[in-house]
C-alpha cells in the first residue's frame, strides 16, 4: 500500500532539527523537532500508534525558552519521552527539559537537570524501556554539564518516577 507524505509541523515560519524514533516491534513512532517564529523558537511532536496523531506544542515559554536539540523515544505500549535544551526564564540557564507521552496526552514540560547547572553541550540522551524489559516503561535521561559552584564537568543522569511520566527526586553524577 503507497502512503502518502504527511506535514506534521504547525505553521511556522520555519522549522528543523527533527528526530525520529520508532519501536521496531509494534511500529510505534514518534517525531520532534523545533520551529522558530522569531522571536520563539519551540519544540513540537507528533506520536504514531496507527496513524499519526495531531501535532503539539511541547514547549512552554513560562518554564522554557530557546528551545532547542529535541531527542525522543517511544516504545511498544505507546509511551514516549521528548527532550531538549531551554533557557530558564528565571535564571537564564540553558537546563534539561522533558515532556512525557502516555499513550493520550503529552504532559506539561518539566525541568529534569538542576537549577545550578549549565548544559554544557547536545550530548543528552534518552531511553525508554518496553513490555518484557525488567522495568517496564522506566525513562533514563543522560547530559553534561558544568557546576559553577565546584567548576567541575561531569556526567548526570535522572530516572522516571514509580508511575510513568514522574521523576526521581535524585539527579545522580556518573562521574567527577
Amino acid at each position: 500500500m503507497l502512503m502518502m507524505p504527511m506535514t506534521l509541523e504547525l505553521i511556522a515560519a520555519s522549522a528543523g532539527n527533527a528526530v525520529y524514533a520508532m519501536d521496531r516491534a509494534s511500529g510505534n513512532s514518534v517525531s520532534v523537532w523545533q520551529t522558530y517564529n522569531w522571536p520563539d523558537i519551540n519544540i513540537q511532536a507528533a506520536t504514531k500508534t496507527e496513524v499519526w496523531n495531531p501535532t503539539t506544542t511541547l514547549s512552554n515559554h513560562e518554564v522554557c525558552s530557546a528551545c532547542k536539540d529535541p531527542k525522543a523515544a517511544i516504545n511498544s505500549d505507546g509511551k514516549a519521552v521528548a527532550i531538549w535544551i531551554g533557557t530558564d526564564p528565571t535564571t537564564s540557564i540553558e537546563r534539561i527539559y522533558a515532556c512525557t507521552y502516555d499513550s493520550n496526552s503529552w504532559s506539561q514540560p518539566e525541568a529534569i537537570s538542576a537549577r545550578d547547572e549549565h548544559i554544557v553541550d547536545a550530548t543528552h540522551k534518552v531511553m525508554l524501556s518496553s513490555t518484557g524489559e525488567k522495568e517496564i516503561n522506566k525513562i533514563n535521561i543522560t547530559w553534561k554539564s558544568f557546576m559553577p559552584a565546584t567548576g567541575t564537568i561531569s556526567v548526570r543522569s535522572r530516572s522516571s518516577g514509580e508511575t510513568f511520566g514522574t521523576w526521581s527526586e535524585t539527579i545522580n553524577t556518573l562521574n567527577p
